[in-house]
This record gives C-alpha cells, sequence and structure tokens, in this order.
C-alpha cells in the first residue's frame, strides 16, 4: 500500500512539474504558432503584410521559438538598441530599456510585453525593409536576405537565411 501511494505522488509530482514546465520542455513550432499567430494575424494587417506567416516564419528563425531574448526581454527579433554604443531611439512599443546578451556583450532591446516586441519587429520589417509587399514567401526570405539586416560581417550567409525563413514558414503552415 505503501508503495502504491508513493507512485501515485511521485506521478502527480511528474504533472505538476510537466504543467509548470510545459513551455521550456514542449518547445515546438506548434507551440510557437500557437502563442504567435493571433499577434501575428493583428501585426500583418495593422502593416500590410499578405500573410502572418511570414512574419511568424522570420521571427522563428532569429529565435528558434525559445531565446535568451524572447525568454527575458520578450525581443522576438533579437533587435539591438545600441549601435556603436549610442541608444538608438525609442518608439511606440519600446521605451529604451534594454538588456545586456551574456553571452556577446551585445545590447537588446527590452519590451514590456511580447505584443510590443512583435509589433516593433513587424513595424521594423514593414518599414525599414519593404516587406510587407512581398507576395510570398521567397520574395519575403529573398528581400530581408537580400538586405541590411543580414551582415556577413556577423557571419551571416544570405542563401541560407533565406532558406531557412522558407523552410520554417513551411513546416509553420503545414
Amino acid at each position: 500500500m505503501k508503495r502504491d501511494t508513493l507512485l501515485i505522488i511521485l506521478g502527480i509530482l511528474l504533472l505538476a512539474i510537466l504543467y509548470v514546465f510545459k513551455d521550456k520542455i514542449l518547445n515546438t513550432m506548434d507551440a510557437f504558432k500557437t502563442k504567435f499567430l493571433p499577434i501575428a494575424l493583428r501585426a500583418a494587417k495593422v502593416f500590410g503584410f499578405s500573410d502572418p506567416y511570414f512574419l511568424l516564419a522570420q521571427m522563428y528563425a532569429e529565435n528558434g521559438g525559445n531565446s535568451y531574448l524572447l525568454n527575458t526581454a520578450n525581443n522576438v527579433g533579437s533587435l539591438i538598441s545600441r549601435y556603436n554604443g549610442a541608444k538608438l531611439p525609442t518608439n511606440t512599443w519600446w521605451k529604451g530599456d534594454d538588456v545586456a546578451n551574456p553571452k556577446n556583450g551585445l545590447y537588446f532591446r527590452k519590451y514590456d510585453s511580447i505584443d510590443d516586441g512583435f509589433f516593433d519587429f513587424a513595424h521594423l520589417l514593414s518599414n525599414s525593409y519593404h516587406l510587407g509587399t512581398a507576395k510570398n514567401i521567397q520574395e519575403f526570405a529573398e528581400k530581408i536576405a537580400n538586405s541590411s539586416y543580414i551582415s556577413e560581417a556577423n557571419g551571416d550567409n544570405r542563401a541560407q537565411y533565406a532558406q531557412n525563413i522558407i523552410n520554417t514558414y513551411n513546416k509553420l503552415k503545414a
């Protein structure tokens, strides 16, 4: 009887642990899509993207659905907050807070909410890189891969970057 009770208690504890850490344990593309598609739909409408999955694919390519910046700063797009040491101008979604990435010492934007981080990134893609006009994922991926957003100096490979976005898009749409 004691052994059965102990097994039941351990089972309940395991379920509780799984529930508490479900987002970290079950961090899949489906979980990312479920969490961010409603925001992507709103952002696509506001910034004129023909397909909200363009935004999802780009953002998943940036953070894999789970990153230090996403979890600590609501920064879904890995947007920097400083350039050559000077803080960048704030906007509607970013109030000026930032966080240093312990891996590389670079400073990144810290947002009050996931929505703010998502909308700031969608705004950047639409206004600075004119990606809202892309008609399909190939055009979207090629435009961003061949823009100043990507830099070989950072070790980026333009062709691989574009293909990663296309592959991610196809998996998200499946």
